[in-house]
């Protein structure tokens, strides 16, 4: 019969190999876990030598990773019966040392919805395909603004002459990134892999996506010119992402193909833990060395531009659904520094799931947020939120393949 310590390590194996279906930039899952069996605490770290110095200089996009990883523990241990309580930057005198997340201790607030979203964290994959010009019900587009609320960080969907600004400074980025080349996407990217291949990270061939021919696409362009066959398999026919019925077609600016290769499409097995003080975060979180200011802070509800606050509504549709495409939203913070990374970070995973949960497909819009001079471009000055932390694409479309994670030996320890 198995010991108690034993059934314990089996536990917290499951836990971390939840947390370690999250999203980073290609895939380079940038995390470790360590686990003390003397106060039941598994503690989050960030490893720098899986960072992107050219893409993400300040390490900020391994912070939203380390985030949604940690999100995902949080909703497994929750899952599991648990009760954590989460300090973030619980050192800072160490930087690599992101959250500390007990499970000997019991919250005294729950989140219950947590829970519900265990079961989407195998699901949720990131979608490198175009989307169908389906749109998204009002009343889901204001449910995900309100999950990003919940972990303090704002949402707003966009539409008119924000999107077209929007669209404007992706497409610069874009152009300039392909001229200038990448050598974070020339290390991360793994070209000639097939789905039999056993590659730990990366993004392989197969997840690359497709592209449509025209318009403006929102998204990078991983196989650079080279799909169909010679660039990864493609979903066939509709799926259940996809209204029965509808085509996968461009965007209004065309929503163009597969995500950004900076947040990956993500493989899914096995079956969490709030972030940041409990006035900016959600509940069960431990008191860290940085005090909040409340979860919307300074901060307007998530909207529409054009819209009131915490309000999603149609673009001139008369039907109350988002009608433009590409659905794009802006995912923003109060303030920029790693604490609120990792906020962002779990409010951006909390929303992936719930969109999975809802039948959405998702992706991620980076090239711009990789470019200090654009990201603050994207900003809405009608609103004034913060700085953004991501841009993200919603839909209805095929799934990419999943993607495979580095074993439990290399990102878990157990320490005395």
């Amino acid at each position: 019969m198995p010991s108690a310590s034993t059934r314990r390590g089996e536990v917290v194996e499951n836990l971390v190999r939840d947390a370690c279906m999250a999203p980073s930039m290609h895939n380079a899952q940038p995390w470790h876990f360590s686990y003390s069996r003397a106060d039941e605490s598994i503690v989050l770290h960030a490893v720098p030598e899986r960072a992107e110095p050219h893409a993400d200089p300040e390490l900020r996009g391994m912070h939203l990773g380390c985030g949604a990883a940690l999100f995902n523990l949080r909703v497994a241990a929750q899952s599991a019966g648990f009760r954590p309580v989460v300090t973030l930057l619980p050192d800072p005198e160490d930087r690599q040392t992101l959250a500390s997340v007990s499970l000997g201790e019991s919250a005294e607030t729950v989140d219950s919805d947590l829970a519900l979203l265990h079961r989407a964290i195998p699901e949720r994959r990131t979608s490198r395909y175009p989307f169908a010009e389906r749109p998204i019900p009002a009343a889901l587009a204001n449910r995900l603004i309100e999950q990003a609320r919940a972990e303090g960080a704002r949402l707003a969907f966009l539409s008119g002459w924000h999107l077209s600004l929007v669209l404007d400074v992706i497409e610069e980025a874009e152009l300039s990134a392909g001229h200038a080349g990448d050598p974070d996407e020339r290390l991360w990217v793994r070209t000639g892999v097939k789905i039999s291949d056993a590659i730990a990270d990366g993004v392989p061939e197969y997840g690359f996506g497709s592209r449509e021919g025209d318009g403006r696409a929102t998204v990078s362009d991983l196989a650079h010119g080279r799909h169909g066959a010679d660039a990864g398999p493609q979903p066939g026919g509709a799926s259940g992402r996809e209204a029965e019925g509808e085509t996968v077609a461009d965007a209004t600016a065309s929503a163009g193909a597969g995500a950004r290769a900076d947040m990956s499409p993500d493989a899914g097995t096995r079956p969490g833990a709030t972030a940041g003080p409990e006035a900016n975060a959600g509940p069960g979180v431990g008191a860290g060395p940085r005090t909040g200011s409340g979860a919307e802070a300074g901060m307007r509800a998530g909207t529409v531009p054009g819209t009131a606050p915490g309000t999603a509504t149609g673009t001139g549709t008369g039907t109350g659904e988002l009608g433009h495409m590409p659905h794009l939203g802006l995912l923003c913070t109060e303030h920029d520094h790693p604490y609120d990374w990792l906020i962002a970070g779990q409010a951006m995973e909390r929303m992936l799931l719930t969109a999975t949960k809802e039948g959405l497909a998702t992706s991620f819009v980076t090239q711009a947020l990789e470019r200090s001079e654009l990201r603050w471009l994207l900003r809405d000055p009608v609103w004034g939120a913060g700085p953004v932390q991501m841009v993200v694409r919603l839909g209805y479309g095929p799934l990419s393949p999943a993607t495979q994670r580095l074993p439990m030996r290399d990102v878990l320890d157990f320490v005395p």
